[in-house]
């Protein structure tokens, strides 16, 4: 009879800190989104065309909206003047590549030009490439 009740207050306490943790990340302001599935995501709303099906999403969701794609959360644009926006204001945050394993093995730890982030470093390669 204790372990019941020890089960049931430990999940409990494992309900009620989710729910907290929950309301904690509701309170930034989050991009509209389709909603998805758990382990693909979005990608079930991409048809063989994907720009006609990114297309049809927009008209729904507006020109900024949130996709998961598998893991990996993405942003997609639609509109031109957003896209510029995008591109001119926010360039250092939107244009970097990801980090992945084997492009640091492959270039010691993101040492090449080819795979650096754009930061100061890489622009020091640039230049000695150039």
């Amino acid at each position: 009879m204790a372990n019941i009740w020890l089960l049931s207050l430990v999940f409990l306490i494992c309900f009620l800190l989710a729910v907290y943790n929950h309301k904690k990340h509701r309170k930034y302001r989050q991009l509209p989104s389709p909603p998805g599935l758990p382990v693909i995501g979005n990608l079930h709303q991409i048809g063989e065309l994907p720009h006609q099906s990114l297309w049809k999403l927009s008209k729904k969701y507006g020109p900024v909206m949130h996709l998961k794609l598998g893991r990996v959360p993405t942003v997609v644009v639609s509109s031109a003047e957003t896209a510029r926006q995008v591109l001119k204001v926010h360039d250092l945050n939107c244009c970097t590549r990801p980090g992945l394993i084997g492009q640091r093995e492959l270039s010691y730890n993101y040492l090449n030009i080819a795979f650096s982030p754009f930061d100061d470093y890489w622009k020091e390669v640039r230049k000695l490439c150039v």
